[in-house]
């Protein structure tokens, strides 16, 4: 039942530490889990969880496409920088940012010499890198994000051209946006180095220690808070990704988390520093876990714990945290992501607390006929049982919210930390897929297949999403197949009185459930503008929709009073918490029997 660590190849064939808190080493116990149960198939056999996958590199940098672009462009693309990181890094107030691009503009209009002599190298680079980051982001093009990737090694030769002159607050955030930007581009151990680098800086310039920066002007203390937050915050998700403990210090005691230092903030700085500080806070958790973790102290109690503190935090968040409108706010795009990364670390601490015990509560429960062991204690497997519940709740909750964001139109082309954390939740909900459970089987199918979803969105620029999708599509294979066993061996264990004559090719003794393929079929009352959300079914493969032809709405009448009362009884089903279902399905099918009669 155990997760080990692992050790990958990187790309130049060196071999990388992968924590066993990491989805990949999750990924490689379900390989393993399933092969036993089913043998080898595509899932199990999949070589992509025995390297650590990176992108390759572009080292051509050009600015000449930066230089092209106008004041109001780059200020386009800097705001998809800023929303894309909302929630995991507040570097620079949207004033600065403004402030520099006047600079450079005024430089130029001065100078016709190139851009990087129009302000001081770093935060030359750091302009550089926040455009490169928002054409990243958005795209919407691979054209663009191949732009990015030249801008940002032109960026990155001014960064390494004084990286051991002497540690700054500028060489600290333009490092740390060279991080975020490698972890979009899928390269992940570059993201470490560079991430590695702003964490000794700051380390030296002592921006966790909050005491000395209360002699600083308010501009300059708030600029070095917001960085050693954002540094933290970014160091702690980023290597709890792959099971590695950080390498920032906390901020030491006496700071609120929730900071702003000013009454004259307008409304977007305000937010964006609650959303850091939101996150911050749970990081300190995830943290604590990842390291438990490593060092095999994370019991039942530990965790139930853990859990318990992740929740209390929780329920500090702010309002604007919990809700789509920030009033103020002029960007709804920037308060949904930024949302979005605060609950989703929530989600994510939670599946990483408690993962290990899911494992403890479904091994068990799987066709080779292992048993519990009687000797576990009661109390003890309570608490296990409802771990293992949390673990899929959490999943669940970000499948649902990452889901609605992309129909929303909010999620961007790119989210550099989000398709990791649902590639997580994938994994754990295909897992919870495994053992029947007829009251929470379809939420958990269908939350599994918005994760899918999700992924499927994000790989088109991103061929780490790409990969990832590509493993979660041969996992529901698998389950599928693991399943057709599981109840074909049930029924030979209780014999048959028929036998199954004829069967077209291609279709399936088991069935599934009555409610899985009403929720795959649209609604009559879905227009053809609608139609287009459910498009993603089409790019699924035929077999993982559970062989269901998506049915053209325009085919059915509006006087096929038969499907209509199906729907009906379906969508008004989806209105109760499981369990609480009443005798609807019943008496639907009573009043079909009625009209057939």
């Amino acid at each position: 039942m155990a997760q080990p660590s692992v050790m990958l190849s990187s790309v130049s064939g060196e071999k990388v530490f992968v924590g066993n808190t990491a989805a990949i080493s999750f990924l490689q116990f379900l390989q393993r889990t399933l092969e036993r149960h089913i043998g080898p198939s595509g899932f199990t056999d999949a070589q992509e969880s025995r390297n650590l996958f990176e992108a390759d590199a572009v080292d051509n940098g050009s600015s000449r496409l930066y230089d092209g672009l106008c004041v109001e462009d780059k200020k386009a693309y800097i705001q998809y920088f800023f929303d894309a990181s909302n929630g995991l890094l507040d570097l620079y107030t949207w004033e600065e940012v403004c402030h520099m691009l006047h600079a450079e503009s005024h430089n130029n209009a001065r100078d016709s010499s190139s851009t990087s002599q129009s302000l001081e190298g770093l935060e030359s680079a750091a302009l550089y890198l926040m455009v490169a980051i928002g054409a990243q982001c958005y795209g919407p093009t691979k054209d663009a994000v191949v732009w990015a990737a030249e801008l940002f090694a032109f960026a990155r030769k001014l960064a390494f051209a004084q990286m051991l002159e002497s540690p700054s607050l500028d060489l600290v955030r333009v490092f740390l946006l060279m991080a975020f930007y490698m972890f979009g581009a899928c390269r992940r151990n570059s993201a470490f180095m560079y991430l590695g680098i702003a964490s000794k800086s700051a380390d030296i310039l002592g921006l966790h220690i909050s005491a000395q920066q209360k002699h600083t002007v308010a501009s300059t203390r708030n600029a070095r808070l917001r960085a050693a937050k954002s540094i933290r915050v970014f160091d702690v998700v980023c290597n709890s990704i792959l099971g590695r403990s950080s390498s920032t210090p906390s901020l030491r005691p006496g700071q609120s988390s929730y900071v702003s230092d000013r009454s004259d903030n307008a409304a977007d700085i305000v937010y964006r520093a609650l959303a850091l500080g939101a996150t911050y806070e749970i990081t300190a958790v995830l943290d604590t876990a990842i390291k438990k973790s490593a060092e095999d102290e994370l019991d039942v109690d530990t965790a139930e714990s853990l859990v318990l503190a992740l929740q209390q935090k929780s329920r500090n968040f702010p309002s604007v945290l919990r809700s789509s409108d920030n009033e103020g706010c002029t960007n709804s795009r920037q308060v949904i992501i930024g949302n979005m990364h605060v609950s989703g670390a929530y989600y994510f601490s939670v599946i990483l607390a408690t993962r290990q015990f899911l494992i403890q509560h479904i091994i068990p429960q799987l066709s080779d006929g292992s048993k519990p062991s009687q000797h576990q204690d009661l109390s003890e497997k309570s608490k296990i049982d409802q771990l293992a519940d949390a673990c899929i709740e959490a999943a669940t909750f970000m499948a649902h919210m990452c889901h609605q964001v992309m129909r929303s139109g909010h999620l961007l082309g790119n989210m550099c930390i989000l398709k990791a954390w649902v590639f997580a939740t994938g994994l754990v909900l295909g897992f919870s897929l495994l053992t029947e459970d007829t009251t929470h089987t379809l939420e958990r199918r269908t939350a599994f297949l918005k994760s899918l979803h999700v992924l499927g969105d994000l790989k088109h620029l991103s061929p780490q999403a790409e990969q990832y999708y590509g493993i979660l599509s041969s996992f529901h294979q698998a389950i599928k197949v693991y399943n057709e066993r599981t109840q074909r061996k049930k029924r030979a264990s209780r014999g048959t009185l028929v036998d199954c004559v004829f069967l077209p090719e291609g279709a399936s003794v088991i069935n599934e459930p009555e409610a899985a393929i009403a929720t795959q079929l649209p609604s009559p009352e879905m227009t053809m503008q609608d139609i287009s959300s459910a498009e993603w079914l089409d790019s699924l493969p035929l077999d993982g929709l559970n062989d269901i032809e998506p049915i053209n709405p325009t085919s059915i009448g509006d006087n096929d009073i038969i499907m209509r009362m199906l729907w009906e009884s379906e969508r008004y089903a989806m209105d109760y918490p499981a369990g609480m279902l009443p005798d609807a399905e019943d008496a639907t099918a009573q009043n079909i029997g009625t009209l057939l009669s």
